[in-house]
């Protein structure tokens, strides 16, 4: 139901993922087309004859979008767990020599 948080989990109407760069479900502001599209599609494009087939076509892809904020990308990868998650694939583009912080590390520890 629209405006509902169906699944209890604290996010209302994510159902196809969420983005924690503006805490709302509009996957397209602040995310890099050219590098996670790309990198989803690698990883899960399906093999229907015509093109690129991934190297795992049944995967599913929970899109998350976040920004440079630590407690972001926490936040996306506590989600992501909570989800169900088996694998996270993460490249943020810090530059070299950026601080991790403890709230990121325990997230990636999980």
């Amino acid at each position: 139901m629209p405006g509902v948080d169906d699944d209890g989990n604290g996010y209302v109407d994510d159902t196809s993922g969420w983005n924690f760069a503006i805490n709302g479900t509009n996957l397209i502001y602040g995310m890099n087309p050219a590098h996670g599209t790309a990198t989803a599609g690698i990883i899960a494009a399906r093999a229907d004859g015509r093109g690129t087939a991934g190297i795992c076509p049944l995967c599913r892809v929970l899109p998350l979008v976040v920004d440079e904020t630590p407690a972001n990308a926490a936040a996306a990868i506590h989600y992501a767990a909570a989800a169900g998650a088996a694998v996270i694939s993460n490249s943020w583009g810090y530059a070299v020599g950026t601080p991790n912080t403890d709230v990121l590390v325990e997230a990636l520890r999980e």
